[in-house]
């Protein structure tokens, strides 16, 4: 019965469509205010179009944060104008940069530069290699999250829906601010609102429902942001054929680890976008630091665009950047490694050689610094090992993410990279990649006696977190696998006695991208990881947070609570989401909130409003003479719950000799278990 419903609701035909304009809006805000400071910044075609979603984000989190104190309120004009200035700023580097000839040359022999124009064969494959990754991983997001206006049942959705509704209500996004919606009376922290602040836009733009929004967004992000940045990765990286950039495609969309892993778990909309662009951050770093087989970024775009996506990535969420500090720690020490080498061998002045090292040093030494300082408090964390050392290093070269399935044919291809990349000199890919498999092993296996917190503390201890971000560096190793048997294959005797390249090209990328996609796409893990995930948005009667009921009353809350009204609710019953779907306030925004004075009267003093006048009061004060109860199943019950004392005055509405004395409540809709009520006690 399960089976059939998943294959009743994973038919394509179902209400997808209702994200077509928030998809394009969300397109629009991802590609345009990045794509303006790119092209400013002197890159062209695919290159310009690569980059510019990172530097969206870092220009949409940064004057985000700007705007409360310049008076403006949070709206499209923000970023843009803010990309308009920073674009302005990147053409006039150029131009300096230009005037003083501070343009450079490949290092290495080995290096090609390519000359930078606006199309060319080259960057067709890499568009072809984008719309096959844009199809395949379409079809497993949508069926993924079964329909758009289904809500991940996971614990911390109230907060990223809520929070999208809240920077509208306020008009400030910024990252300084969002929390305030959950502190109460106490100081605001820091939190990564990049996401929401996207996402509000898009509310803005096209007054979709909430959830429409959050799934366009993990649409768009997953199925254009994230395999737009590892073409763009490949294409810095390497100097590949055009089959195989085709092939990249289908790879992209072959890892369950990302970005599947973050839509089914969490729900970690945040921290998906930031691991969207970590491909885009180590492609520039490699062109910076001339680690790669192509030089298409020269020096003073890449600094000033590696800077931009720097912020874009750490305000996306501090994970990304820190993971991304942690995945090219083995490209400094290469980099150090070759100018001690060349300084040997007279090719390059000792001096600078030295003062390179230093800096290599100084980098590393400063990632070291970071690591210690860019984590939250050990208590926010607490994840306990839950696999074997050997087993965890099984998990991590069989591509497979936490025991979630493993990937066989995309493991062989990243296994048999390993030694084309290390013929190529490229070792310090290789490297990067064991690098984040000790990281993977740490966090499955590691004891906290043996330095758990301190190794994998950056990623609250959370498996997952580290999973996802797998794919970023072992998708180039799965690359350089595939480009080795397209170059083999085009050499052979046989097919170069053709006489006809471009058939056999052609011939070698349809029968390449048709098998892996064929061979990933419809192999068991990947049907089995999609129909998961498809039961944690599934609104059943077992729904962590929102049952089908649950969801048709908020539908029809606003015929029957007014505007101004607030809703005493159990954000854990999945109640406080009346605020993100329905536009009513309510008393908890999210199961992890500082409760003030009256909201503490409001949740657990009902029962005492006939003898007690301060319960009118505060009922008064915030007009909250309504209340929503929604049972006693619970989001995460294992954190100290249930939590029935601390939302007593729910349990007293719910009594029905309350409302049938007719002197507390009335019960103004009904649907199934779930129930509105109107508190008259104060009228």
């Amino acid at each position: 019965m399960l089976t059939n419903l998943y294959a009743e609701w994973s038919n394509p035909a179902m209400e997808w469509s209702l994200a077509l304009f928030p998809a394009l809006v969300a397109v629009a805000i991802f590609a345009v205010p990045g794509l303006l400071i790119a092209v400013a910044a002197g890159q062209k075609g695919f290159e310009a179009l690569g980059v510019a979603p990172a530097i969206s984000i870092a220009v949409v989190a940064i004057s985000a944060i700007l705007a409360p104190g310049l008076g403006l309120t949070w709206s499209l004009w923000v970023p843009l104008g803010f990309s308009l200035l920073l674009a302005l700023l990147a053409a006039g580097i150029t131009f300096t940069a230009r005037r003083l000839r501070l343009e450079d040359a490949p290092h290495r022999p080995e290096e090609q530069a390519v000359r930078r124009t606006w199309f060319s064969s080259g960057q067709a494959w890499a568009y072809g290699a984008l719309v096959i990754a844009g199809i395949l991983l379409t079809r497993n997001i949508t069926n993924a999250i079964g329909n758009p206006d289904w809500v991940s049942q996971t614990y911390d959705v109230n907060f990223h829906l809520n929070a999208i509704r809240y920077i509208v209500d306020t008009g400030n996004a910024s990252s300084l601010n969002v929390a305030s919606m959950t502190a109460g009376n106490n100081p605001v922290e820091f939190y990564p609102a990049a996401w929401h602040a996207i996402a509000a836009l898009i509310l803005q733009l096209t007054n979709a429902d909430v959830p429409v929004i959050a799934n366009t967004m993990s649409l768009v992000v997953g199925a254009f942001v994230w395999p737009l940045s590892v073409i763009y990765m490949v294409r810095n990286l390497f100097k590949v054929t055009g089959p195989t950039m085709l092939v990249t495609g289908a790879i992209t969309a072959a890892f369950t680890g990302f970005p599947l892993l973050l839509i089914y778990f969490g729900v970690l909309y945040p921290n998906s976008l930031g691991v969207a662009v970590m491909p885009v951050g180590l492609a520039l770093l490699a062109q910076l630091f001339r680690a790669a087989q192509t030089a298409r970024v020269s020096t003073v775009p890449a600094v000033f665009l590696g800077i931009l996506v720097a912020l874009g990535t750490a305000l996306a969420h501090p994970n990304a950047i820190m993971s991304l500090l942690v995945m090219i720690v083995p490209l400094f020490a290469f980099v150090a490694s070759r100018q001690i080498v060349r300084a040997f061998q007279r090719s390059v002045n000792p001096w600078v050689a030295a003062l390179q090292v230093a800096g290599m040093a100084g980098l590393l030494w400063l990632i070291w610094f970071l690591w210690g300082v860019v984590r939250p408090p050990q208590e926010a964390g607490g994840w306990e090992p839950g696999q074997s050392e050997s087993g965890a290093v099984g998990e991590f070269i069989t591509s497979n993410p936490v025991a979630m399935g493993h990937l066989w044919l995309i493991s062989l291809l990243v296994l048999a990279g390993i030694y084309p990349l290390l013929r190529t000199r490229m070792v310090w890919l290789v490297a990067s990649w064991a690098y984040i498999g000790f990281f993977y092993v740490a966090i499955r296996s590691m004891s906290w006696e043996d330095g758990r917190d301190w190794f994998t503390g950056v990623w609250y201890h959370d498996p997952f977190r580290v999973a996802s971000i797998v794919p970023v560096i072992a998708i180039p190793l799965a690359v350089a696998a595939v480009d080795a048997l397209v170059r083999a294959l085009i050499a052979h005797p046989r097919l170069s006695a053709l006489g006809k390249p471009a058939l056999v090209m052609g011939a070698i990328a349809a029968l390449l991208t048709g098998g892996i996609a064929y061979g990933t796409q419809t192999a068991t893990y990947m049907k089995g990881f999609v129909e998961t995930s498809f039961w944690v948005y599934h609104p059943d009667e077992e729904a962590a947070l929102l049952t089908q009921d649950e969801y048709d009353l908020l539908d029809s809350l606003s015929e029957h609570v007014p505007e101004d009204a607030t809703i005493i609710v159990n954000p854990w019953t999945g109640a406080g989401l009346a605020y993100a779907m329905s536009d009513r306030e309510v008393t908890a925004y999210h199961t992890n909130y500082s409760l003030t004075d009256d909201i503490e009267v409001l949740n657990q003093d009902l029962e005492e409003v006939l003898t007690n006048p301060e319960v009118c009061e505060v009922i008064e004060r915030h007009n909250a003479k309504y209340a929503l109860f929604f049972g006693h199943r619970e989001v995460n019950e294992w954190i100290n719950g249930p939590h029935t004392q601390q939302y007593s005055s729910l349990e007293y509405l719910a009594d029905p000799e309350i409302v049938d004395s007719g002197q507390v409540a009335q019960v103004l809709d009904r649907v199934g278990g779930a129930t509105l009520y109107e508190i008259t006690a104060c009228d």
